[in-house]
């Protein structure tokens, strides 16, 4: 059976052929994003006032959404809106805690604001990370195109106190450690997890229920003395986490150990 051409204009948008409006409307929301017409970050209009926008029903500005997210164009937000996808910064697991390093790789121009740099007494769970009852204390949040995207909350030796303001501003956590507390950094223990934005929020702007990356380090020398226990705060909507490995590989196939009932056919 062959389908019927369908021809249909809204506002300055031409609709025509056999394609499923909301793929039509899809392709016509990629070429804005594409053009700059819509730009990145900015808020798309609600779905009926983009129904009327376009002349479609809301089912099929829905539907159309649906396509440029999965394509990685646009982002939802729940309770907010949905928003035109701005750059991603693609972070190397084998280089965990590069963060500023991996946005400079990429062309990225991230700017740095140093938000507390002060000695100071940790919380019970950071001062066991640590191993010291007191801290100097380094907060940083980080812009992309005057976007929040990272907060990082850095415990550092207490002698790194011996720093500027200056100087902590323009220099990293690690770079603070060899230099002023000068102890190389020989044991590192990482971790990441996800979890709901809460007190960082206001720092990324977000909402409190939304979720964040958390990304964990904890750096001693090599007799055990800690010199680190950093948190980055970061924006999934902004940072992915890949790899490139080269083979041959022996990938586990885990079915296995599963009974035969419960085997795939």
């Amino acid at each position: 059976m062959v389908r019927e051409c369908r021809r249909f204009r809204a506002g300055t948008v031409l609709f025509e052929g056999t394609d499923a409006r909301y793929h039509q409307l899809a392709d016509e929301l990629t070429r804005q994003i594409r053009d700059r017409v819509l730009e990145p970050q900015q808020r798309l209009l609600s779905e009926p006032a983009l129904a009327r926008q376009f002349g479609v029903s809301r089912d099929t500005v829905r539907a159309a959404i649906a396509v440029l997210e999965r394509r990685g164009l646009l982002l939802r937000r729940r309770g907010v809106g949905t928003f035109v996808a701005g750059p991603r910064v693609r972070q190397d697991p084998s280089r965990l805690g590069a963060f500023y390093e991996a946005m400079i790789d990429q062309g990225l121009r991230p700017e740095p604001r140093l938000l507390e740099f002060r000695t100071m007494t940790p919380d019970p769970a950071a001062a066991a990370r640590l191993g010291h009852e007191t801290a100097v204390l380094l907060v940083r949040q980080f812009r992309l195109d005057g976007r929040p995207v990272a907060l990082t909350r850095a415990y550092l030796h207490p002698d790194a106190v011996r720093a500027t303001r200056l100087e902590a501003e323009q220099t990293t956590a690690v770079q603070l450690i060899e230099r002023f507390v000068k102890r190389r950094i020989e044991n590192v223990d990482v971790r990441l997890r996800a979890e709901t934005a809460g007190e960082h929020a206001r720092y990324l702007d977000l909402l409190e229920p939304e979720p964040i990356l958390v990304f964990e380090r904890t750096s001693a020398a090599a007799d055990g003395c800690g010199l680190e226990f950093t948190s980055w705060y970061l924006r999934p909507d902004v940072y992915e986490f890949g790899m490139r490995m080269h083979g041959p590989f022996e990938l586990s196939d885990g079915f296995h150990h599963l009974p035969p009932a419960h085997r795939t056919q």
